[in-house]
This record gives structure tokens, C-alpha cells and sequence, in this order.
């Protein structure tokens, strides 16, 4: 759904490591976690604790409420950027 660059600007604006954004990409593409770790070279239990840390670190208690924390980000940085959208947050 987003563009590369849009995910780097949304994983900056989430203070997210590379690893946890490779993940919530992820999860965004709704991959499950063992797709997920068979992706990234990782065992399923790896990325289950990944994800539970990340829920915890950004406040969220589901898949779905990641994807809407993630996509209202995607959001709040289009209207504050303006007509010009993320690509003014790239800079």
C-alpha cells in the first residue's frame, strides 16, 4: 500500500528499529507470523515476541490496532505535510 520511502518516513515518525519495520510491513501485508519469520530467516517464536514488544512499546493490543495506529500516522503526517503529502517529510 505505501511506497518505500513511505514506510521510511512512517517507521522515523514511529521511532521503529529496521528489523521492527521489516516486521510491521509485514504484518501490514497480512502475513501471518509464521510467513512472516519464513520471510525474514527467523523462527516463528521470534517474530511473536517481536511483535508482542511492539505492541507494547507502541501502545497497541492487536494486529488491527497496529494497522490503524500505522495508517493514522500516514494520515497525521499527510495533513500536516499539506498538499505536498509525505514526500515534503522526506527532506
Amino acid at each position: 500500500m505505501f511506497r518505500e520511502w513511505e514506510w521510511r518516513v512512517l517507521v522515523n515518525r514511529l521511532g521503529r528499529s529496521t528489523r521492527e519495520a521489516e516486521i510491521i510491513r509485514r504484518v501490514f501485508d497480512d502475513l501471518t507470523e509464521v510467513a512472516v519469520a519464513r520471510e525474514l530467516g527467523l523462527a516463528p517464536s521470534t517474530i511473536h515476541t517481536y511483535l508482542r514488544r511492539l505492541y507494547r512499546k507502541l501502545g497497541v493490543k492487536s494486529r488491527g490496532e497496529l494497522l490503524t495506529l500505522v495508517f493514522s500516522e500516514f494520515l497525521r503526517i499527510n495533513e500536516a505535510s499539506g498538499d505536498s503529502g509525505l514526500e515534503a517529510c522526506v527532506a
